[in-house]
């Protein structure tokens, strides 16, 4: 489950949304790593992913009453959005590697190099794959990109604008 935590920075007086855990758009990929897991099949391969797809989801009722077409169609479609969010790095350490864990999770993320004016959140995905021969994987962002902080008490978490403990907690909500 993820959390969208919207904060106010009491200096610069902007707002920002900082999405932590797993929110509902990365649940997929969850997903798909929980199965890469478990089958330990290359699904990055059309056929394989479409097997192991389709004995996931034979007990799913609403997905076994759709058409074939319809249900392709979802197949394909996150095929492709599988496909789109590994780097060819991922894809290949996934597929040369027999995988034993991986964690996926929103963190919020701000670059540095920016006008400080114009710098915004961004949530991205922090990945990491545990390999049987106790290698292991790390998706990594550029040297200027700064890992928003969470103060102690959890009520501030870093302006990007201000580039300090300044953004005063205001709601959150599960998304």
């Amino acid at each position: 489950m993820g959390t969208l935590v919207k904060a106010r920075c009491n200096d610069c007086q902007a707002s920002y949304n900082y999405v932590f855990g797993v929110p509902n758009d990365l649940r997929p990929f969850r997903v798909f790593l929980m199965l890469f897991i478990r089958s330990q099949k290359n699904l990055f391969v059309w056929d394989n992913f479409v097997s192991v797809m389709n004995s996931e989801l034979e007990l799913d009722i609403n997905f076994q009453l759709k058409s074939d077409q319809e249900k392709n169609e979802i197949l394909n479609q996150n095929f492709k959005s599988v496909q789109a969010f590994f780097s060819d790095e991922e894809k290949k350490a996934l597929t040369t590697n027999i995988l034993m864990k991986a964690e996926l999770n929103s963190y919020p993320v701000f670059k540095v190099n920016d006008d400080p004016k114009y710098r915004q959140i961004f949530n991205v995905p922090l990945l990491r794959f545990d390999f049987i021969d106790g290698s292991s994987y790390q998706r990594k962002y550029g040297k200027h990109v700064y890992y928003v902080q969470v103060s102690e008490d959890q009520r501030y978490l870093t302006c990007p604008r201000c580039n300090r403990l300044s953004a005063g907690y205001l709601s959150e909500t599960e998304v």
